[in-house]
């Protein structure tokens, strides 16, 4: 019996694993078939990307791109490339790679790029970039940091992203507003939301100027509006003093229009990319969205009146500050082909590619120097303000260790109880730091255990020629 149920688990575990991978394999892959192979024969990547809808599509025009370009390798065979959009991307590559059957290109998140090298399932790509001429100094560095860890490369970018203030023009001025004004201090943005916000005769919210929980994707970053951070990159500061006040000021929401009138709007019952968004309806006045929410507003909401500007920050004196990410082109290790999949990231690396791909996403360059008319000929028309808010020395990003991910959801769960109004602050915080120092401190403790072993595993996978 014992014997049974082992060989069943192993079954029901091959099943989960051919079941997470099977969307993105080709039986190409599992059944190779016996070709002769000539100088014509092209080598074919596999190229695993977490987009969809037009953010795929503009990715697969960039594919076609290199394919009729008919690239070849160092021994003149021609490279062709083969997209395949991916759900579940972060869970997937792991798998892939410990199977030993990942894809040659992997389109990660910023987040990834810590915890995969570490793991060991990434090729470092210093060796490639100093012989080929590419340099971190080509990037802007806000946004080069996320292809880092240890001082290392482990990706390329390829589109970054920066969040900023979106408001709707025609409800300032129906609340007497000027549109052409918008806040520019947390104390205004605060006082704004108040006069935008409408209510029904028996005191239910109908139309809401401002949520920090609207649309709630960035919840544990407020503290960087208010001057602080999460992580300082040495402690967890999530009960600094900036930390505080922002984490004070998502409850005084809360409290200002109670729980029950806030649930009974129900923003978090509509789907996101459809006309039925409340922002995109115009029930919700203003909210903190990326560079990309144009396009979707442009589908969902065409006629809708918008302007973009800079989130404030509590004190305007502070300057302008944003939350920066960026997705990265990784190689997996144990990659089949990993110089031709180099080819590919380094093609689009190139000027007129890079531009290219981000018109196409409705983003900013990565790259320090742009062409004349990569803003004369964009689709955007608010796109400097996102990249002069990445090009802030304030901007932040997704924290950089190794436990981030971890961080980030104890963060949520605090956040949701002071939300509740079942904690104060400063209790739920202090409860994130209980949970997360203990376990960082072991993590920080393995690594300085195996640090030197993987330093040496990196400088041989780095000695490409």
């Amino acid at each position: 019996m014992k014997k049974f149920s082992s060989t069943l688990a192993w079954i029901c575990g091959i099943l989960l694993f051919v079941y997470l991978l099977v969307d993105t394999m080709k039986l190409s892959d599992v059944f190779t078939k016996h070709e002769v192979v000539t100088k014509e024969t092209p080598i074919v990547l596999e190229y695993w990307e977490k987009w969809q809808n037009f953010e795929a599509d503009a990715m697969r025009a960039i594919v076609d791109r290199f394919n009729a370009e008919k690239i070849r390798n160092k021994d003149g065979r021609p490279i062709q490339v083969h997209f395949f959009s991916v759900t579940e991307i972060d869970q997937k590559i792991l798998l892939a790679t410990a199977g030993g059957i990942p894809p040659d290109i992997a389109g990660l998140f910023d987040r990834n790029i810590m915890t995969y090298s570490e793991r060991g399932a990434l090729l470092p790509l210093d060796g490639r970039m100093k012989r080929d001429g590419l340099s971190r100094d080509d990037y802007l560095p806000q946004i080069f940091m996320f292809c880092l860890h240890e001082d290392r490369v482990w990706g390329m970018p390829a589109v970054p992203e920066a969040l900023a203030l979106y408001y709707n023009k025609k409800l300032f001025r129906e609340a007497g507003l000027d549109p052409d004004k918008p806040p520019t201090s947390i104390a205004e943005l605060d006082a704004v939301a108040e006069k935008l916000t409408k209510y029904d005769e028996k005191g239910n919210i109908v139309q809401l100027g401002f949520s920090p929980c609207e649309p709630g994707w960035w919840l544990p970053q407020w503290p960087m509006w208010f001057g602080g951070t999460n992580w300082d990159g040495e402690h967890l500061t999530c009960d600094s003093p900036q930390s505080m006040q922002a984490w004070d000021w998502i409850q005084s929401y809360a409290k200002k229009y109670t729980i029950k009138k806030l649930n009974h709007f129900g923003t978090k019952t509509v789907p996101f990319a459809s006309s039925q968004n409340y922002f995109m309806q115009g029930k919700v006045a203003m909210e903190l969205q990326g560079d990309y929410f144009l396009q979707f507003v442009k589908i969902c909401a065409p006629n809708l009146e918008l302007g973009i500007a800079p989130f404030p920050m509590v004190d305007p004196a502070m300057g302008c500050v944003t939350q920066t990410g960026c997705s990265i082109l990784s190689i997996p290790k144990s990659a089949k082909h990993p110089d031709e999949a180099w080819e590919f990231i380094k093609y689009v690396q190139r000027q007129d590619v890079m531009e290219d791909l981000c018109r196409r996403q409705w983003r900013f360059s990565p790259l320090k120097k742009t062409s004349p008319d990569f803003y004369t000929n964009h689709p955007h028309p608010y796109i400097k303000i996102f990249r002069e808010l990445a090009e802030s020395p304030r901007s932040q990003g997704w924290p950089r260790f190794s436990i981030a991910t971890e961080y980030d959801d104890e963060l949520l769960q605090a956040i949701e109880t002071l939300w509740q109004l079942q904690e104060t602050p400063a209790e739920a915080m202090k409860k994130v730091k209980t949970r997360i120092q203990p376990i960082l401190d072991r993590r920080n403790e393995r690594w300085a255990k195996i640090k030197q072993l993987r330093q040496k595993e990196w400088d041989r996978e780095d000695n490409w020629q």
